[in-house]
């Protein structure tokens, strides 16, 4: 750049004057401070001109940082000299602070082609790399973080589900190294194209809504020689602060180990229960021969301590079927021989059988369901039946139990009321868990193992329907099923 040395001086000075970009110029070997103008002077954070000295004595804190001598290079080779985000120490209210700043060094030129002074423009963009570096940090906290996570964590981002970041945990579950980091996830994972996942987490990103799953199955390995593993997944979607998606959050844990245990642990279960449901039945069948013979004899005290020796086998007969359901539930195997059936009649006929094994207890009906469904008869009576004998069981100090039936909208549903001991808020949502069983004061008292609900809700389930419980602590509790109302003509 060619400019005159004393014609154009004042001429820059009234362009740059007003500026609030900080301008300064330097002349002479010495770097005389022949312009600076306001901005300049303030980003030098000096209130008194500084005009006619030179640099080094205007700034003396500039000493041992390379600026100087940068200035000198460009006065010697007519070269510029342009810098972005560098670090400059400056004397601000008697103490060194540092500062950033984007800053050109420019050679001007006179008409013989010499450099006669060197024009500084620069930009304070200290606030903006103090936030980038604190991003930066969090970023690298997050990183660590992560890395040191017990999860197995990822962080993806874009609509491609672009992998970020993947801790050791994440790509030793994939079979992969940190070549995959910067990879589209179906690139990175071509196993994942082939599963549902990928497709749960564009989802995940278009609507910004979280999605968890428990005991997910995913196919990993190479070839035809994938192995099924299970993981409990979360994707939690990242927003910017215009509630925008940019990333998603993926923690996973494995809990193959415990799949594979609880598997193990239905497997011991169902042989168990086969292997008890044998001689429990033949003992009950020798029970019933003795009875009859002490009976015949005419000896009723050891007839009817046999007859109660014959309803505990009753008792540990009902849990082993439970056992056995249990098992056939878990595994699958659980039979439903559906047909379509009158469902009030059904039930009358039901609670009558029912009713003979409950002598000391009302049972208060209104049926208004007379309507067909397509269920297990069976099933369905299995349900009623444990939902009433808990009524039974739950209610020391009342008598009377209220069934009743009703169409709702597409499903007949059934509430069996009691006036027992309740269910606490905090047990509502766990009692159809699978031997769950509710402790407390009076609760440990009542024998079972849990599984009643739990099986009659996975009939209920299977069945099309849903059950639930309305209960309050000392209240008692109204417990609902449904099943969807089916004609002979499937409407």
């Amino acid at each position: 750049m060619t400019v005159d040395s004393t014609d154009n001086i004042s001429i820059l000075k009234t362009m740059f004057d007003e500026s609030p970009m900080p301008i300064a110029l330097y002349t002479g070997p010495g770097l005389i401070i022949t312009y600076a103008n306001r901005a300049m002077h303030r980003a030098w954070n000096r209130e008194e001109s500084q005009i006619g000295k030179q640099l080094a004595d205007a700034l003396p804190e500039l000493e041992g940082q390379p600026f100087i001598p940068i200035l000198h290079n460009v006065i010697a080779t007519g070269v510029a000299y342009e810098a972005r985000e560098d670090l400059v120490g400056l004397v601000a209210n008697g103490q060194m602070t540092y500062f950033y700043f984007d800053f050109t060094y420019k050679p001007l030129l006179n008409d013989k082609g010499e450099v006669w002074a060197v024009l500084n423009t620069a930009t304070d963009v200290t606030n903006l790399v103090r936030t980038k570096l604190q991003l930066e940090a969090s970023e690298q906290r997050f990183r660590n973080l992560l890395a040191d996570a017990p999860l197995s964590m990822a962080v993806y981002e874009g609509p491609d589900i672009r992998v970020l970041i993947a801790n050791d945990s994440m790509l030793n579950m994939w079979g992969k190294d940190e070549s995959v980091i910067g990879l589209p996830l179906a690139e990175a994972i071509p196993d994942a194209a082939e599963q549902p996942h990928l497709s749960i987490l564009k989802k995940v990103y278009e609507t910004g809504e979280a999605f968890h799953i428990d005991q997910q199955q995913l196919l990993l390995g190479a070839g035809d020689e994938k192995i099924p593993f299970w993981f409990n997944f979360t994707y939690k979607p990242l927003k910017n602060p215009e509630g925008k998606v940019y990333g998603i959050v993926h923690a996973a844990v494995d809990i193959s180990r415990l799949v594979q245990l609880q598997k193990q642990k239905d497997e011991f279960l169902g042989v168990a229960s086969h292997e008890l449901k044998t001689p429990v039945t033949s003992v009950k069948a020798y029970t019933q021969v003795l009875e009859r013979i002490l009976r015949a004899e005419g000896d009723v005290k050891k007839a009817d301590m046999v007859g109660k020796m014959d309803r505990q086998l009753d008792r540990l007969t009902g849990l082993i079927n439970d056992l056995l359901d249990v098992n056939k539930i878990q595994s699958g195997r659980l039979r439903f021989n559906p047909e379509y059936f009158n469902f009030d009649e059904a039930a009358i006929q039901m609670l009558d059988e029912l009713s003979l094994s409950m002598n000391n207890h009302r049972i208060h009906i209104d049926y208004n369901a007379d309507t067909t469904v397509f269920a297990d008869r069976e099933r369905i009576r299995q349900v009623i039946a444990n939902l009433l004998n808990n009524a039974i069981k739950y209610s020391p100090g009342s008598a009377d139990i209220w069934v009743s039936t009703a169409v709702s909208g597409q499903s007949v549903v059934v509430c069996i009321r009691d006036e027992g001991i309740g269910i606490a808020d905090e047990n509502k949502e766990r009692i159809f868990e699978q031997f769950f069983r509710v402790t407390g004061d009076l609760q440990h008292t009542f024998p079972g193992l849990g599984l009643g609900l739990y099986i009659s809700s996975e009939i209920i389930r299977t069945e099309g329907g849903k059950m639930w419980v309305d209960s309050a602590e000392g209240a008692g509790s109204s417990f609902f099923f449904s099943i969807p109302v089916r004609s002979r003509s499937g409407a």
